[in-house]
């Protein structure tokens, strides 16, 4: 009962979302067609899984395999947005996310290094001063 819920939820959460993606593409354009389709596909199985809660099973079968073909046909249609350039200005912000986090991480890793560094430097520093004060008495007690 708790996973029929739940996939029900999921179905209708994923409806809900592609609808909205749906109304805010351009009219007439293959992104739009995608997220129609899709939302229209997640909302079949959203309604198997309802008629599948309440004990409903003979037209599941057919609702799924609907709901499945238009989520295969979203995806062709969401290919064929990306190859008439529709996703351009979505994956070249993606691109320039990608790009900052590669920097970012890119300076966490230099200032990891550079702290490194000056442990290792201070650590020497400390050695060397060490060593001098060992010369130092050992001289000291050579000559005393």
């Amino acid at each position: 009962m708790v996973q029929e819920l739940g996939r029900l939820v999921i179905a209708v959460l994923a409806t809900l979302l592609l609808a909205r993606q749906a109304t805010q593409a351009a009219q007439r354009s293959w992104r739009r067609r995608a997220f129609s389709f899709g939302a229209v596909g997640f909302g079949l199985l959203a309604f198997g899984n309802l008629l599948a809660l309440l004990g409903f099973v003979a037209p599941l079968v057919l609702l799924v395999s609907l709901g499945v073909a238009l989520l295969l046909v979203s995806l062709a249609s969401l290919f064929l947005a990306y190859r008439a350039g529709e996703l351009r200005d979505q994956l070249r912000r993606a691109g320039d996310m990608v790009a900052q986090e590669r920097e970012r991480e890119r300076l966490e890793r230099e200032g990891r290094e550079r702290e490194r560094l000056e442990r290792e430097g201070r650590e020497r520093e400390r050695l060397e001063r060490e060593g001098r004060e060992r010369e130092r008495l050992e001289r000291e007690g050579r000559e005393g």
